[in-house]
């Protein structure tokens, strides 16, 4: 039985949540209706085109990287030059079929289910409404960048363990799947990746070759990081270790135990 302090307390986390959480769907309703669609280098879902026709022309002709990224120095240009590693073509390539709306849907669908198993503390929704608040994080959505994915990869991680090892799709944002690596499911998915990636050895001999000639910003992975943090906050602020959560085995054991 909790006080009435602890209550009261409890109280005003879900309720600064709930605030934080009102002006982030303001925030993105304005983006979506007065500044991207008023914006001469943005759209609504530019970035899930790119990785459609990604698929697409890997179909068509096998081309992946471009010519120029193959012959050395290079300026990195966004939506134009690829730096997705080949194994990202197992999700670029399907959705040169499947219809648009399952981009979004998919990833939403896993992360809202996972950090419902997660059951995070009041103070853990506040903090993820305000990593949720990041411009980035909102972008991803209305742009339909990859990061959806990973945000998803990272929820699901922390529940079966697997997902995560998607995360290698984006070198670059694997320090998420922290909260996964003592799953063996993880490292079975890690494996089944590797597998594939032998398969596509000719197209990760040009990847290293397109990687060691680019000239771009490295922090701009970073601006990927508030959204992805929102899974390992709800991860780290569960209410009660459970098997869903990643436990291992010896901690729920403890966890029932301090309950008796």
């Amino acid at each position: 039985m909790r006080s009435p302090r602890t209550r009261r307390r409890l109280s005003l986390w879900s309720f600064a949540a709930i605030v934080v959480f009102a002006l982030v769907a303001i925030e993105a309703v304005a983006l979506s209706t007065t500044v991207i669609p008023n914006s001469d280098v943005w759209s609504l879902g530019m970035d899930y085109r790119f990785y459609r026709d990604l698929g697409a022309r890997w179909l068509a002709d096998g081309t992946y990287y471009l010519p120029h990224q193959l012959r050395g120095q290079y300026e990195g240009r966004l939506m134009v030059d690829v730096f997705y590693p080949p194994s990202a073509l197992l999700l670029f390539v399907p959705f040169s079929v499947l219809p648009a709306g399952l981009w979004w849907v998919l990833p939403i669908t896993v992360a809202v289910y996972a950090l419902k198993r997660l059951d995070p503390a009041p103070w853990a929704w506040l903090v993820m409404a305000i990593l949720l608040a990041w411009p980035r994080a909102i972008g991803a959505f209305l742009f339909g960048n990859s990061d959806i994915w990973a945000f998803a990869a990272v929820a699901g991680g922390t529940v079966w363990g697997w997902p995560a090892a998607l995360l290698a799709l984006k070198p670059t944002l694997l320090p998420f799947a922290l909260p996964s690596i003592r799953r063996r499911a993880f490292w079975v998915g890690l494996a089944g990746l590797a597998v594939i990636s032998l398969i596509m050895l000719p197209l990760w001999l040009d990847y290293f070759t397109a990687t060691q000639g680019i000239r771009i910003d490295l922090g701009y992975s970073l601006g990927s990081a508030p959204l992805l943090a929102i899974p390992i906050v709800a991860w780290l602020g569960r209410k009660r270790p459970t098997a869903a959560a990643g436990a291992p085995p010896e901690e729920l054991a403890t966890a029932d135990g301090a309950g008796e």
